[in-house]
């Protein structure tokens, strides 16, 4: 997947679904959760088919490691983002200032954008290093760069799923706080170009030769703060009998669709 088409997708989601969340927020807020649930088993089923084996396979016994790292790093941010990430906005943010609660939400929303975006142009860049797909080394067989395209790939798809619910939140809670339009289009522009930004700066550390060891971490950390983030959407117990059905449902067909696609 080129380079292009990864920034532009990666923008182009969180400008088109704040757009629709914008337009038709009230129909939008009635379903919200069901979306939430929906994509995040999806990303839920890459995650534990596709991208946590592959991790292991490159990274070894470590990865865990990062992946725990990761999904403790989720949790300091959620301190700043008060469980967007996952649907929820907590309570005790309606006693702040509305001018706090931007920043702080909009500090870890971002930070949490741009770690997650790290590994997606890192392989771009090194897999000008190696050009063959594996080579030996102690013994043992590794994945070079070249052949870890597959990989980021996987993870960009999982990364463009995950956007969908969160915009849609933030952009409904932006809106309920009764911003100003164009506060509304700065606010979600940033938010838009932080995974970018990660990107970018994955591809910048990745002009150095030694960033190909580096890369299956940063992806095992960034999968563990997405880990996170599904888990809290898929084990959420505030249904009512009915919904509950239609939740159980939508995650049995997302885990269905993912291992299907992936």
């Amino acid at each position: 997947m080129s380079e292009t088409v990864i920034i532009l997708s990666l923008i182009g989601v969180v400008i088109i679904t704040a757009g629709i969340s914008f337009l038709f927020r009230s129909k939008i807020e009635k379903i919200k959760n069901f979306i939430n649930t929906f994509t995040s088993s999806i990303v839920a089923s890459l995650i534990f088919i596709h991208i946590l084996p592959e991790s292991y396979s490159d990274g070894g016994f470590n990865i865990g490691i990062f992946v725990l790292l990761g999904l403790m790093s989720q949790l300091t941010l959620e301190r700043m983002t008060g469980g967007i990430e996952h649907g929820h906005i907590h309570s005790e943010r309606n006693s702040k200032s509305k001018r706090t609660v931007i920043l702080g939400l909009m500090l870890g929303l971002c930070m949490h954008s741009f770690l997650e975006g790290v590994p997606l142009l890192g392989s771009a860049n090194t897999s000008k290093i190696h050009s063959e797909h594996v080579h030996e080394h102690a013994g043992h067989t590794h994945l070079t760069i070249s052949n870890y395209n597959e990989h980021t790939n996987s993870f960009f798809i999982a990364i463009v799923n995950h956007k969908v619910p969160v915009t849609i939140v933030l952009s409904l809670f932006l809106i309920s706080l009764g911003i100003a339009n164009l506060s509304f289009v700065l606010l979600m522009g940033t938010f838009a170009i932080s995974t970018p930004l990660g990107a970018y700066f994955g591809k910048w550390i990745g002009q150095n030769e030694g960033f190909e060891h580096i890369l299956p971490y940063v992806v095992a950390f960034s999968t563990g703060m997405l880990l996170h983030i599904v888990t809290a959407i898929l084990f959420e117990h505030s249904h009512s009998k009915k919904s509950a059905v239609i939740h159980i449902s939508l995650i049995a067909s997302g885990l269905l669709i993912g291992i299907l696609l992936f």
